[in-house]
């Protein structure tokens, strides 16, 4: 089998979920096939299906529950091992029974080695890892980002393959989901009370602009605008002052035109130019800091966990 389709001519390329779910929406009368995900996200209409009991229904008519329904109607036909060790290779979600059961289902796995010696202290991270998939914390990150978190008999499955897990010496990691007193600091504890990378990230990007080390620099900047504009204006007044003066004793007695107030004129227009140049820099340095902040605050976050099971792969000793 090749692959490359030779696809007929008035046929349209689209390119990942996000690219089918654009092309639909942008064709008239389109019928595609995308993930609920997506398709909830961007507004689309969806058909309802029917199940194996018969019922017709939505997935968002289904929701969470008969989604789920789906992995735990799986488990009860052996059609997923209730085993960790087991094969998971031909496990398919589709079409299950239960009147409620959404037809469509797939699910996400983790394959870890059952030996976990050789990693040393990672291995305990690894496990609070895997551990905090499955928790509840976990597990509410889903509905987010258009994903259900697996049944209760899926999550036992996961905890039997944690559990079975042969670890090295190592220092176990805690979670602190509300402020634990005197041990949330503490070394090896994953608090959500504690900043993520990704605020780090953008906070290190908004510092590295030059001059945005802080607002300070532009309030001086601002400040230093604010009191040559002052002398500009002391300057111009004693000018036309010293004019006004000069004018009267010309009249009175004559005299000669040369003088320095045109020195002086042209040292004003140099304070202005200067003024206008800190003035402009100071804007420039302002929209700098806020193009950054809203870059920063585009960039997206970490996303830690999915819905899954842990098993180990097929080739694995123990494996059926």
């Amino acid at each position: 089998v090749g692959k490359e389709i030779a696809w007929e001519s008035d046929t349209f390329e689209a390119e990942g979920s996000g690219g089918m779910s654009s092309k639909i929406a942008s064709t008239p009368y389109a019928i595609g096939y995308i993930d609920s995900g997506h398709g909830h996200d961007d507004g689309l209409a969806e058909i309802s299906l029917e199940n194996k009991f018969g019922k017709y229904q939505t997935s968002l008519e289904a929701g969470a529950t008969g989604i789920g329904e789906a992995a735990a109607q799986a488990i009860g036909a052996n059609v997923m091992p209730s085993s960790p060790l087991a094969d998971f290779s031909a496990v398919s979600l589709h079409n299950m029974n239960g009147e409620q059961t959404w037809p469509i289902v797939a699910i996400s796995y983790v394959y870890v080695r059952k030996d976990l010696t050789t990693l040393g202290d990672r291995a305990c991270l690894l496990k609070a890892f895997l551990e905090f998939i499955i928790s509840d914390a976990g597990q509410s990150l889903l509905p987010a980002y258009g994903a259900v978190g697996v049944p209760s008999a899926v999550k036992d499955i996961a905890q039997k393959a944690i559990d079975a897990l042969v670890m090295p010496v190592c220092t176990e990691w805690s979670f602190e989901d509300s402020t634990i007193k005197g041990g949330g600091q503490s070394d090896y504890m994953i608090s959500v009370k504690r900043r993520d990378f990704s605020e780090y990230d953008r906070s290190r990007l908004e510092a590295s602009i030059p001059g945005s080390d802080s607002d300070n620099e532009v309030t001086t900047l601002q400040a230093t605008v604010l009191s040559l504009q002052g002398e500009v204006a002391k300057l111009t007044e004693d000018l036309r002052k010293v004019q006004e003066a000069s004018h009267d004793e010309h009249e009175e007695g004559g005299g000669d035109d040369d003088g320095p107030m045109p020195l002086v004129a042209i040292i004003i227009s140099i304070l202005a130019i200067l003024v206008s140049t800190i003035s402009m820099l100071a804007t420039v340095c302002v929209v700098q800091q806020s193009r950054k902040k809203e870059e920063a605050r585009q960039m997206p976050p970490t996303i830690y966990g999915t819905q899954a099971v842990v098993g180990t792969p097929a080739n694995e000793p123990g494996s059926g």
